[in-house]
């Protein structure tokens, strides 16, 4: 988070005793240990992959380029349906 929310220990308290519908959803913090912790400052996009390995950059890439793909093949699946519906005189659907 880039504006991390402080929480009272008061309201942490309160937090923890929320009914959840009988579900505990809540846990202590764990220990860090030898792990590296990454966030993201915005929404991910394709050119601006920045990963802490090459692997990681090359997996970060390839589902950026895949996602890319399959959002263009939609949208000229959703046009082509569009183009058959007004043939018949159908509604179209709004592509995105």
């Amino acid at each position: 988070m880039a504006h991390p929310t402080l929480v009272s220990h008061e309201n942490y308290k309160n937090l923890t005793k929320a009914d959840l519908s009988g579900v505990n959803n809540d846990r202590a913090v764990q220990p860090l240990g030898s792990r590296l912790v990454y966030r993201s400052m915005s929404a991910p996009s394709c050119s601006s992959v920045i990963s802490p390995s090459s692997l990681a950059a090359i997996t970060a890439l390839f589902s950026c380029v895949t996602s890319k793909v399959t959002s263009t093949v939609y949208s000229g699946i959703c046009k082509l349906t569009n183009l058959k519906k007004r043939l018949f005189g159908l509604a179209e659907k709004q592509c995105s």
